[in-house]
C-alpha cells in the first residue's frame, strides 16, 4: 500500500482507538483538524502533559498555545490532588537514597579548571584557523539561509572553515530568532483552595497592601538544564496564592535572567538548577544583579 494511503487508514484507526480510550478528552484534538500532528498531541494528553512542550516543537501557534495551557490545568490538577501522579503526590515512600543520605558529598562538582582548559582549547583552535575563511563561510551560510536553499553543503564548508557550532547557531538566530515554547504556566488563583493555601494566600495579599504592590517572584532555569517540571509547579503555585510570577522557560542565561529580574522589577528571584552547576550559575546571577559602583 502506498505510503500516503497507509497514512490515511492508519490516522483514522488510531484517533477511533483514542477516542474509545478517554473520549471526553480528544475534543481539542478535533478541533485542531485531527492531523497527524495532533495525533502525537492526542497520545499525550492521555499519558503525560509534563512532556508536552519540551517533546514537540510545533510551527502551529494554535497548537502551541494549546499546548502551555493543557500543560498548565495538568499542574495545577497535580498540585490540587484531583490527578493522581505515583511518586509526586501518591505513594512516595521509598527506600533512603545514598544521594541523600551522604549529604553535601553527593552532589558532583566539576573542578574549575575543566572549563578553563576548554576555554583555552577553543582560543587555540580559533588562533590556528584562518579569519578570513571563516566570515566568508559565516556569510555565504547567511545568503542561503536567506533565499530559502539547502543548507546543509555549505553547513560543511563552514565546519570544514573551522567555523564552531556556536558561531553556525549565531547566524541561525540572527537570520530566524529563537523559539520559546510554551512553559504551561498560565494559571492564576483558583477558585477552590485548601485552608493551607488560603492561610498563604491572606499572608500574601497583607505583604501587598506593605509593599504597595502584588509580590513578584522570577522563576528561572539557567543552563541547559531541560527538566522544568519542578521550577513549573512552584510558578504555578505562586500564582495560585496570588504572587506575580515570571517565568520565561528552560535554558536561559544568566545575563537574561538578570536582565529580567531588573526589567520586570521583582521582588524575589529563584533559580531551579539540576545540573550541578548551581555553585557557578547562582554567583553569576547575583553577580549581574548588583549595582555597578558608584551607582
Amino acid at each position: 500500500m502506498p505510503i500516503h494511503l497507509s497514512i490515511l487508514v492508519f490516522v483514522p484507526l488510531v484517533f477511533g482507538f483514542l477516542a474509545a480510550l478517554a473520549p471526553g478528552r480528544l475534543s481539542p484534538v478535533v478541533l485542531l483538524g485531527g492531523t497527524a500532528v495532533t495525533l502525537v498531541y492526542a497520545i499525550l494528553l492521555l499519558f503525560d502533559f509534563d512532556s508536552i512542550h519540551r517533546s514537540l516543537s510545533l510551527s502551529s501557534p494554535t497548537i502551541a498555545d494549546h499546548l502551555g495551557s493543557k500543560a498548565g490545568t495538568w499542574l495545577e490538577a497535580i498540585e490540587t490532588g484531583e490527578q493522581t501522579v505515583v511518586g509526586v503526590n501518591a505513594y512516595t515512600e521509598t527506600e533512603p537514597s545514598p544521594l541523600t543520605e551522604a549529604g553535601m558529598q553527593s552532589i558532583l562538582v566539576v573542578d574549575e579548571s575543566a572549563e578553563r582548559e576548554q576555554i583555552e582549547a577553543l582560543h587555540a583552535f580559533k588562533s590556528r584557523r584562518s579569519d578570513a575563511e571563516v566570515e566568508a563561510a559565516l556569510r555565504e551560510l547567511d545568503d542561503v539561509l536567506a533565499s530559502g536553499a539547502n543548507v546543509m553543503p555549505v553547513s560543511i564548508r563552514a565546519a570544514h572553515a573551522g567555523v564552531t557550532t556556536g558561531e553556525w547557531s549565531d547566524t541561525l538566530r540572527r537570520r530566524f530568532g529563537e523559539y520559546r515554547a510554551p512553559t504551561g504556566v498560565v494559571a492564576g488563583e483558583s477558585a477552590a483552595a485548601s485552608d493551607a493555601t488560603a492561610a498563604v494566600r491572606e499572608r500574601v495579599h497583607a505583604l501587598e497592601s506593605t509593599l504597595g504592590r502584588p509580590l513578584k517572584l522570577l522563576v528561572g532555569k539557567p543552563g541547559l538544564d531541560g527538566h522544568s517540571n519542578g521550577a513549573e509547579q512552584i510558578a504555578v503555585k505562586a500564582r495560585d496564592v496570588g504572587m506575580e510570577v515570571v517565568y520565561e522557560g528552560i535554558r536561559l542565561t544568566p545575563e537574561e535572567i538578570a536582565a529580567s529580574a531588573r526589567d520586570e522589577g521583582v521582588h524575589v528571584v529563584g533559580l531551579s538548577i539540576l545540573s550541578g552547576s548551581h555553585g557557578v550559575l547562582v554567583l553569576d546571577v547575583l553577580e549581574r544583579l548588583r549595582p555597578p559602583p558608584g551607582a
